[in-house]
């Protein structure tokens, strides 16, 4: 159990890490369907989400939060938020950076949606492009 100070009360909200999706649902009451995913770290966060972390290469890593509402948890910045649906019908609300440093150095840093019961988050330490932020929305809503 992990006791992480929240900034917005006095009080404290509580992680747990877990061995399983299942404990996960089982310790918040949120449901998530997510693909098998190897070497995933779970977290609990008790009347918030569900937290799954994972590599996506060997610099890269993505993190995938479900909600029981429509809070969305991507915890990034992002210079515009660009709307658009997947060939499935999922409205996607993608966090879009352009750095104008560096030339074509853009992409999706995070993005989230609403599903019939709750809204996922995703947020990422690399860019993507929007056919891998589409392959990753698809693989979560049809797992």
């Amino acid at each position: 159990i992990i006791a992480l100070q929240d900034e917005s009360s006095a009080g404290n909200k509580l992680c747990f890490r877990c061995d399983s999706l299942e404990e996960a649902m089982e310790l918040t009451g949120i449901n998530i369907k997510l693909p098998e995913y190897s070497d995933a770290q779970i977290f609990a966060y008790k009347g918030q989400y569900i937290e799954v972390q994972y590599a996506i290469d060997e610099y890269s890593t993505m993190t995938i939060r479900k909600s029981a509402d429509e809070t969305e948890y991507t915890n990034v910045d992002c210079d515009k938020i660009v709307k658009f649906e997947t060939e499935n019908d999922i409205t996607v609300y993608g966090k879009w950076v352009d750095n104008h440093e560096e030339l074509n150095h853009h992409g999706f840093v995070g993005a989230y949606f609403t599903t019939e019961d709750g809204t996922y988050s995703l947020s990422y330490d690399c860019l993507m492009s929007i056919m891998d932020l589409n392959t990753i929305i698809d693989d979560i809503c049809l797992s």
